[in-house]
């Protein structure tokens, strides 16, 4: 019996999808992400049953952009004005809140896939960026369950990032001013914003005014309704003090020996912390200073991983989403640098642990004091340990392939694309 011949159609099929075969991977990727953010639709988080969802009750009440005179809830005036924005769609709020967040996940793998490319030159590591980063459970689970809006400061940070190592400061400084003016965690930025200054010299100090100046362009609406133009820096004023706990739902260094129970010495000890995250940033700093010669992109990149890492599991009072930030540029520094694969799955371990026992143990913030290691499936003190030496792998990977005297020749052999 013969075989049957293949068709003329089936060839042309053939054909068209190997042409077009990055545009059908982004596409499949695209909606596989797209259904695991639906799933989770009707999930209410803690946060969004007793903060997100009255907020936005009161500003529907109150008149939508009316209600921007004054301050609801402790967010700032620009995602204020968002969710005032969205009262007058005729859709339930716990949508409008994840419709927004779902949005800029999308937008961050766009950025992030672009960078990669830029950095390696390759198409593949540029996909595998998109799609690991859309379907990541701390990016899905972030967004589309929790209804949080992480994703749209932290893409303002990366496109600040890639911005700024293509040497278009105004633009690289406009973004990181549009991060901040979205969460006041965009600071854990700011460490490798002041290397890069200090390293580079290709920019003038008064590019760091722009970040204030975009804070009140960007408060318009406010401004508009009554409110002092001093307005976005007051809001996070007030969140600096809500929490005074050395640590809360993120397994920091300090939670090794710090029980919950410590809000009478929170005023001392968080001094010990904050003093200790500087002098870390400091020897990072003066270690990458001294340094000969140039960085290179991927240097760079390594190292505004290490500085945001630094911030979150040294300073006080972090929350687990405040991983957010460097969970990205991890992500990016795991597809171009294999050796990081390991310790960054332990990074995604950590978030599932904290994100997980929040949102669907019923494990409610904070943890009852009487019973801190109850907090998730593993104890709270075991998770720090496992956090201090994901960072202390990441900090020996570091200054062994970026601190020492390796010149950027030989960056640039291992695949290093130049951006300028």
């Amino acid at each position: 019996m013969k075989h049957m011949k293949m068709t003329e159609t089936e060839k042309k099929l053939i054909a068209w999808m190997e042409k077009h075969k990055w545009l059908l991977l982004y596409a499949a990727a695209t909606l596989l992400s797209m259904l695991a953010r639906f799933a989770l639709r009707g999930v209410i988080s803690g946060d969004m049953d007793i903060f997100l969802l009255p907020w936005a009750q009161v500003l529907k009440a109150r008149g939508g952009i009316r209600a921007l005179g004054a301050q609801v809830g402790n967010y700032g005036v620009l995602y204020q004005t968002l969710i005032a924005l969205t009262t007058y769609i005729p859709i339930q709020h716990e949508y409008a809140y994840k419709m927004l967040s779902i949005f800029f996940d999308y937008a961050l793998s766009a950025v992030c896939a672009v960078t990669v490319r830029d950095l390696s030159g390759s198409r593949l590591k540029a996909f595998l960026t998109y799609a690991f980063l859309l379907l990541l459970p701390p990016v899905v689970l972030n967004s589309a369950a929790w209804g949080q809006c992480d994703s749209i400061y932290v893409f303002f940070c990366v496109l600040c990032f890639r911005l700024l190592t293509r040497g278009k400061y105004t633009g690289a400084f406009l973004s990181y001013g549009m991060a901040f003016a979205f969460k006041l965690q965009a600071i854990f930025l700011a460490p490798f914003l002041i290397l890069f200054y200090l390293k580079e010299k290709k920019f003038s100090l008064l590019n760091f005014l722009l970040i204030p100046a975009v804070m009140i362009v960007s408060s318009i609406g406010g401004i508009l309704e009554g409110r002092s133009i001093l307005a976005p820096f007051q809001v996070y004023l007030e969140q600096a003090g809500y929490y005074p706990r050395i640590f809360l739902n993120y397994p920091s260094f300090w939670a090794q020996a710090v029980t919950y129970d410590v809000e009478e010495v929170y005023q001392v000890l968080s001094w010990v912390c904050i003093i200790s995250t500087l002098l870390i940033l400091l020897t990072e700093l003066i270690l990458l200073l001294r340094r000969q010669g140039g960085s290179a992109p991927r240097a760079w990149l390594f190292s505004a991983f290490l500085m945001s890492y630094t911030c979150v599991l040294f300073l006080p009072a972090m929350h687990e989403r405040y991983s957010y930030l460097y969970i990205i540029f991890g992500l990016m520094l795991a597809v171009l640098e294999p050796q990081t694969v390991f310790s960054y799955a332990f990074l995604i371990l950590l978030d599932l642990q904290t994100y997980g026992a929040y949102l669907f143990d019923a494990v409610h913030f904070p943890p009852v004091a009487e019973n801190p290691e109850l907090f998730g499936p593993l104890p709270f003190n075991v998770l720090s340990v496992i956090n201090t030496v994901c960072f202390l792998s990441y900090a020996f990977f570091w200054g062994k392939r970026f601190v020492g005297p390796a010149s950027e020749t030989g960056l640039q052999e291992k695949g290093e694309i130049s951006l300028r």
